[in-house]
């Protein structure tokens, strides 16, 4: 009976050819014939009115404009007419306008004491009303009666949920239909509950294994551990492991194929560098024993200079 439509059909149905009479009336509430507007209704009265106890300030200036040139401003001295065009100043507000005010003056609006709408008759009840409409019953041709429809019934291969879930892979099965809350007991209790206290131990064992250490201490033991780590981890969790591991990989890519911005030294001058790198560590390991030694070092350096000088002026002496 519940059913729609019902897996009995109905013994009595509406009959198909009677249809609603022309003068059939379905209206409750009618408006009132004998209503008539007010004489003093005025339906085409508007909303607001000018209030009339405001008058136009005397100080008002009708004819000054709402925007004026701005006083303080000049002409710029690099301003050429030519060129730039007419200069003209920026505009700014009238001071004028801010007290009491300038331009068309309107008195401002209040709510109109004499407005009505538009008039409309109240409601009364139909004299006339007959109720809603309904065909009259006539007997059901396909009617049949069954005393057991659960027997006729096919097989019951697919049961359809309509679930709303924010969690994936969520599954169904051991679906029973039943007409009585033990007999649903008692089954879940010989099935579910033996197959779940099963699933449930082999969890905990299974939970148990990937969380304790690898055995021994050798590169290949610990290297299947995390191997499997990282698997449990992805099916758990594939989208946020697929977009670590690309952001990993796409790093990688950056530093091994971006090219380097460092410009290279031309020859010569790295081969002075590689000079002057040189003599600056001799100079660093070889330090000066004591200032009498640091001054014949000075002295020995300055006497073939002396000598060279010497040499040279001997020729002019003999000439």
């Amino acid at each position: 009976e519940d059913f729609e439509p019902p897996v009995t059909p109905l013994k009595q149905i509406d009959d198909p050819t009677d249809t609603k009479p022309a003068e059939w009336v379905d209206d409750e509430m009618i408006a009132d014939p004998a209503a008539f507007k007010p004489e003093e209704w005025d339906e085409n009265a508007p909303y607001e009115i000018a209030d009339p106890a405001v008058t136009k300030p005397e100080d008002w200036h009708d004819d000054a404009p709402a925007m004026v040139a701005a006083p303080s401003a000049t002409k710029p001295n690099d301003w050429d007419d030519e060129e730039d065009g007419e200069w003209e100043a920026p505009l700014v507000a009238n001071p004028l306008c801010s007290n009491p005010g300038c331009g068309l003056w309107n008195a401002p609006k209040i709510p109109n004491p004499d407005y009505r709408g538009k008039w409309n008759a109240p409601m009364v009840e139909n004299p006339a009303y007959k109720g809603d409409f309904k065909p009259q019953q006539i007997d059901n041709p396909a009617f049949f009666e069954d005393l057991n429809p659960g027997a006729s019934l096919g097989q019951i291969g697919a049961v359809g949920f309509e679930l709303w879930t924010m969690d994936e892979g969520t599954l169904f099965d051991n679906i029973l239909i039943a007409q009585s809350l033990e007999v649903a007991m008692d089954f879940s209790d010989k099935t579910w509950k033996v197959r779940h206290e099963v699933e449930l131990a082999a969890a905990k064992e299974k939970a148990g294994k990937s969380d304790a250490a690898p055995a021994g201490d050798s590169i290949v033991n610990k290297f299947v551990f995390y191997a499997r780590k990282a698997a449990d981890l992805v099916v758990e969790k594939p989208v946020p492991s697929g977009v670590s591991l690309f952001v990993l990989v796409f790093s990688l890519l950056l530093l091994c194929c971006m090219p380097t911005t460092r410009k290279s030294a031309p020859p010569a001058a790295a081969e002075a560098a590689a000079a002057v790198s040189s003599k600056a560590a001799a100079a660093t390991e070889t330090e000066p024993q004591s200032e009498g030694k640091a001054g014949e070092e000075s002295l020995e350096k300055s006497t073939p200079s002396a000598r060279t000088r010497a040499s040279k002026r001997t020729p002019k002496a003999a000439d």
